[in-house]
């Protein structure tokens, strides 16, 4: 157990299924049911370490980073949603996607939640009143425990992109496993047939081909990016994550006019959103469109003052706005945020550079090279700063070592060799 829960935090509800399978009791020769004390002392200490690893997940990740807290009365609707999401997809494993989207907000703007909420309490109801649905509660339990952290009854991070997701239904799948079995147990008897296996393989070799292929279709669209996310979208779950990730890949595709319109998508769904903005002013920035860049960059920085890649990046976009004051602003405000955050160092180096401050521009990026002797653009940029200082053996050095680090890159060969040529002059390149 404690391995488990150094392993995955989900491990914390142990207890609760090892509770539900020794008081179910079993019959036959099996042993007995254990006495209520002596299973609660039993199962102590594993409470104990459950309880301190949730403890210990909370302030790792506090509920705080949840952008949106859910009133405690709406909660139960929230959860019951969760379940019939998963039962239904249970029963019905289609338009499977990366994310779902299903978010607090969402599902409490969805009309028909309260409908589905309402379905899952009759079924609860009828497992746990009826005669005949008291065979059914260890299937049930062993579905619902696992899931009792993550259905939205406390408040965890994640749900900032969807309350439901695939990988919280590994440990609930021992519910509908057992179902299944006892499902078959219970066609056998009525058959008359002894267990001798034949019905359980006969019904389960064909569902295990049929979700090999689903699983091979499935798998296919984990390929890149791409792929992955417009399936996303595709399968009729639009979220604002996925809209951001697609919007990111067809950025780095070199394709920002088609990323555009999905991120401005997001923004629209999720405007409070700093990392969309983000996303936004990238694209707009891959466009060559800096002035809405810079507005992006902003919109981001007001959500979210303490993110240096967007402030090194609204340097670029004022830059390119021939705006330099606001550049080297927002770049020592960057350096100010991560003071070891190479990109900002290495832009202000630039600036100050081609102003006639080569000594500053050296300090940053000596720091930069103090941190990571092996960042080849901080070797070119100390080679073109002993360069401009009319110290050709110095630069030479440097951009020997540019190449070294990167040694396709063409413009670090050229000053390499501009660096030499000049050295054997006798003059400075």
């Amino acid at each position: 157990l404690v391995v488990a829960l150094l392993a995955k935090p989900s491990a914390v509800v142990t207890p609760l299924v090892a509770f539900a399978l020794a008081s179910h009791g079993r019959k036959g020769p099996m042993p007995t049911m254990p006495t209520m004390p002596t299973l609660i002392w039993a199962l102590a200490p594993w409470a104990v370490l459950a309880v301190a690893a949730a403890i210990c997940t909370r302030f790792v990740q506090p509920a705080d980073l949840t952008r949106v807290h859910v009133p405690l009365m709406t909660r139960p609707l929230i959860a019951g949603d969760a379940i019939a999401f998963y039962a239904g997809k249970l029963l019905v494993p289609v338009n499977l996607c990366v994310v779902y989207g299903r978010t607090p907000q969402a599902t409490l703007a969805d009309p028909y939640a309260p409908v589905t909420a309402g379905l899952v309490a009759i079924a609860f109801a009828g497992v746990l009143l009826l005669p005949r649905g008291r065979e059914w509660r260890l299937p049930l339990a062993l579905f619902v425990i696992p899931l009792l952290p993550v259905l939205g009854f406390t408040d965890f991070v994640y749900q900032n992109n969807s309350t439901v997701a695939d990988r919280y239904m590994y440990l609930a799948m021992l519910g509908p496993a057992l179902a299944v079995a006892m499902a078959i147990d219970r066609l056998q008897a009525v058959a008359g047939a002894r267990p001798d296996g034949r019905l359980p393989l006969a019904a389960g070799i064909p569902v295990a081909v049929l979700c090999l292929l689903l699983t091979w279709q499935q798998v296919g669209l984990w390929r890149d990016s791409l792929t992955l996310f417009t399936s996303s979208l595709e399968s009729g779950h639009e979220s604002s994550v996925a809209l951001n990730n697609l919007g990111i890949a067809l950025t780095e595709a070199g394709r920002p006019d088609d990323a555009l319109p999905l991120l401005l998508r997001a923004v629209e769904r999720d405007p409070t959103d700093a990392g969309g903005w983000f996303n936004l002013g990238n694209a707009h920035a891959a466009a060559d469109e800096f002035t809405e860049a810079g507005q992006a960059f902003d919109r981001c920085l007001a959500l979210d003052g303490e993110r240096f890649k967007a402030w090194n990046n609204l340097g670029l976009a004022r830059l390119f706005q021939s705006d330099a004051a606001g550049a080297e602003a927002a770049w020592l405000e960057s350096i100010r945020i991560r003071p070891r955050f190479a990109d900002a160092r290495l832009n202000l180096a630039k600036l100050l550079l081609s102003r006639g401050e080569s000594a500053v521009a050296a300090e940053h990026v000596q720091t930069v090279l103090e941190r990571d002797r092996t960042h080849a653009e901080a070797h070119n940029m100390l080679g073109v700063i002993h360069a401009a200082a009319g110290q050709p053996r110095e630069a030479a050095a440097c951009f020997e070592a540019a190449v070294r680090f990167a040694p396709r890159r063409e413009d670090f060969r050229a000053n390499l060799e501009r660096a030499r040529q000049a050295l054997a002059a006798g003059q400075s390149p």
